[in-house]
């Protein structure tokens, strides 16, 4: 960290991103689920072929034959196994660290006939579409009629399951509840959890991967997978309440998420989150009042004091006093400040320098 060599007292600090919108609940609102960052109930919301994402502006493109069958909750799409697709462009929101954990959800309704290739719910994959040397990861239904996943990192590190997870279990023409979870805390590595209907079908230990999952280019592909460049592996069923996570889901989660679909509810209590934004500007991602603590309003993103600095009235509501010797403020490494290099960002803050210029940066 830089030592300040004059005091400078600082208060109300807003961080901003082109394509994030955050809000006061770190979570898009106060009723969903915790570090939830995208969720398509995939309702055609907007005309022309958009599925709205009601946490932030993730919004899903369809092309091909996709139809609007019902769905487990309102309205579902349906894929043909030929031509349906859904992309959604990149995001550092779906780029996680090797250290970070993640959850995917989704209803799935799939045809009654086994596969005869296995068939991507959700996924992503490098243009090459080589796992044995770039990104490529997926879920979907497996030629056994269970859960089939590939998770594969930057580097091409990875693992690859398509048989056993609950075999013959989600062909039988009901819907199903799938949950997949990769947990970078649990076991040496971090481990893979599988549930299906809200039951454990599989954990497996993952190996030791070298590099994170993100991707500054590469759309996330539902309903089909881009391999050697090109559309493959599609999904033949209805795909309806897809969610995606920062974070290990536990089974509490997944049993209160399935419960309230089941009641007719969505994962966010029923409420609608385009209504719901605080009044912040848009794309702001963390916001540190400096008052008496150095929570983050937003997020996770909270500051711990390092030789702390000193809490001061003077401020916009209190503020921090820095002795430019010691005090200073560090929060953790996350990806939300690891921009792109074709994303923009901008940094707020209100400062109150000391009176005497500086001798060397501050």
């Amino acid at each position: 960290m830089m030592k300040n060599s004059k005091t400078v007292m600082l208060s109300l600090i807003f961080l901003t991103v082109a394509g994030f919108t955050f809000l006061v609940t770190g979570t898009g609102l106060a009723a969903c689920p915790d570090d939830i960052v995208a969720y398509w109930k995939m309702d055609r919301s907007v005309p022309g072929g958009t599925y709205q994402d009601s946490i932030k502006d993730h919004d899903g493109t369809g092309v091909g034959d996709l139809t609007a069958p019902a769905g487990i909750r309102n309205q579902a799409v349906g894929f043909d196994g030929a031509t349906a697709q859904m992309k959604v462009r990149a995001n550092r929101d779906f780029g996680w660290y090797e250290t970070e954990s993640f959850s995917i959800e989704f209803w799935v309704k799939p045809g009654t006939t086994l596969p005869a290739a296995n068939q991507v719910v959700i996924g992503r994959d490098d243009p090459s579409g080589l796992p044995t040397d770039s990104l490529h990861w997926w879920i979907g239904i497996a030629t056994d009629g269970g859960v089939g996943y590939a998770l594969y990192d930057e580097s091409g590190t990875g693992e690859y399951n398509d048989s056993g997870i609950g075999a013959g279990l989600l062909t039988d023409g009901n819907w199903h509840h799938v949950v997949f979870v990769r947990d970078a805390d649990t076991g040496a590595n971090g481990t893979t959890f599988v549930y299906i209907d809200a039951n454990l079908e599989g954990s497996f230990n993952t190996v030791a991967y070298n590099l994170g999952f993100g991707s500054s280019t590469n759309n996330i592909s539902i309903g089909y997978l881009i391999n050697d460049g090109a559309p493959a592996f599609h999904f033949n069923g209805a795909l309806d309440e897809v969610a995606i996570y920062d974070r290990a889901l536990e089974l509490s989660d997944i049993q209160a998420n399935r419960s309230a679909i089941q009641v007719g509810n969505d994962y966010c209590g029923g409420s609608f989150p385009e209504f719901n934004f605080a009044p912040f500007p848009e794309n702001t991602i963390s916001l540190w009042d400096l008052d008496q603590n150095y929570s983050d309003a937003f997020g996770e993103n909270d500051g711990t004091g390092n030789a702390a600095p000193t809490p001061d009235t003077s401020g916009i509501n209190g503020s921090q006093a820095f002795d430019g010797a010691t005090t200073g403020i560090d929060v953790a490494a996350d990806r939300t400040f690891g921009w792109y290099e074709n994303e923009s960002f901008s940094i707020e803050f209100w400062a109150k320098p000391g009176s005497t210029p500086p001798a060397t940066t501050q």
